[in-house]
């Protein structure tokens, strides 16, 4: 079979048009001929993709030829072109149309002088007026007149001051400022506090005094460090007391008790117990010991009705001569002993 037959049967073969004459011719070449079965294979396999009516649709979709694509007019280059430049012709309109013209400036012609007509020439000069009086005449003259009343004084409108601006943190903060307030607060509430110990500490003064016998106080107190003469027994008070803590950290103790008291303060932690020295205050105020605190420190306040050889040995639990209270942290005071 030649190659031109060959090739229409396989053609052929591939649509189903072959009859069963051909078909038979096409079979017994091919089993001849390893290439034309091998084509004959693929054409096989066409056929029976083209047999499928989903698929074969989708072949000839895909080979059939792509519709013109439709661009929009706002796309093309040539409308762009004409739209703007017809916007560019209105705006150059508008702004001759609208733009004042300058208006042609009059023409100046140079006039000649006027020639003095003769009928002025004829005219006689003018008569001497009457004469100027003099300037000295005047002066008299003004002197002599009453001096006219002076106007009364305007009194300046009184303008209050401006009101004294508040001076405040700029861009301060919801927060600061509420906290700010909280802490102002407090700081009241704590002076308030101190003021009635104060007015307490007084009244258990007063009584004291009237019950001892007055002595000479010092200027200045300090703690009680070292072992003094032996004094009357003296019936101890329950002593008033406050902590204010600083700006810097530390913590003012204001302890307000009699005159003839001995106040010891002693800070305990794991190291032992340290004697604090009050600050040197006037006689008739109340002690003021200053101390930073740390983690795990307690304050013990004693208030003995006689000096001690060393505070620092006093007992953190049990009697004492006098008064015991741990102030910090806050405990339940000891009753006096």
């Amino acid at each position: 079979m030649k190659r031109a037959e060959a090739e229409k049967l396989l053609g052929g073969h591939a649509t189903g048009t072959l009859t069963e004459t051909e078909r038979q011719a096409l079979y017994g070449a091919a089993l001849e001929h390893q290439a034309l079965f091998d084509a004959l294979m693929d054409e096989e396999a066409l056929r029976e993709l083209l047999a499928d009516p989903a698929a074969r649709a989708q072949v000839l979709a895909a080979l059939a030829p792509a519709p013109p694509k439709v661009v929009p007019f706002w796309r093309r280059p040539g409308v762009i072109g004409a739209a703007a430049g017809l916007i560019v012709a209105t705006t150059a309109g508008l702004a001759v149309l609208r733009s004042p013209q300058d208006l042609p400036r009059p023409v100046v012609t140079p006039e000649t002088a006027a020639a003095p007509s003769p009928e002025a020439k004829a005219l006689p000069p003018a008569a001497p007026g009457k004469p100027r009086p003099k300037p000295e005449a005047t002066l008299n003259r003004a002197l002599e007149a009453p001096a006219a009343p002076a106007p009364a004084p305007v009194a300046a409108p009184i303008v209050a001051p401006p009101p004294v601006p508040v001076p405040q943190a700029a861009g301060a903060p919801a927060e600061e400022a509420r906290a700010r307030m909280q802490a102002e607060s407090r700081r009241m509430e704590a002076r308030e506090e101190m003021a009635k110990k104060a007015e307490v500490a007084d009244r258990y003064r007063s009584a004291a005094m009237e019950a001892v016998s007055p002595a000479p106080t010092p200027a200045h107190r300090v703690a009680v460090t070292a072992a003094a003469s032996p004094a009357a027994p003296m019936v101890v008070e329950a002593p008033a007391w406050s902590l204010e803590a600083l700006p810097d950290g530390a913590t003012r103790v204001r302890v307000a008790a009699a005159p003839e008291a001995h106040v010891a303060l002693l800070r305990r932690n794991r190291s032992g117990a340290e004697v604090l020295r009050p600050e040197p205050t006037e006689a008739s105020g109340p002690w003021s010991f200053r101390v930073r605190l740390a983690p795990g420190d307690a304050l013990d306040l004693y208030v003995l009705s006689g000096p001690v050889a060393d505070a620092g040995k006093l007992p953190e639990a049990g009697p004492v001569d006098g008064f015991r209270a741990r102030i910090h942290p806050a405990a339940k005071k000891d009753t006096p002993r």
